[in-house]
């Protein structure tokens, strides 16, 4: 029996993979800044969403908080 290639990497959460998953997370972080302006609560959400997809899970608070922060100060 033929030896099969390389396991193919298991999907994200979101279902995505490789490049589409990266297009997806850029397509966020867009979204992000378009909405920070006018809708701060959903900025915060995706500030902390993006920081968590970013690996980043100790500092997703921060981000959030660093975010609120520099809206109020506008």
């Amino acid at each position: 029996m033929p030896e099969r290639g390389p396991e193919p990497r298991p999907a994200s959460r979101s279902g995505c993979r490789g490049a589409e998953a990266r297009a997806l997370y850029r397509r966020s972080i867009d979204l992000y800044k378009k909405l920070l302006p006018y809708h701060p609560g959903v900025g915060d959400g995706l500030a902390g969403l993006a920081a968590l997809a970013a690996g980043e899970k100790k500092d997703a608070e921060a981000v959030v908080l660093e975010t609120r922060a520099a809206h109020l100060r506008r």
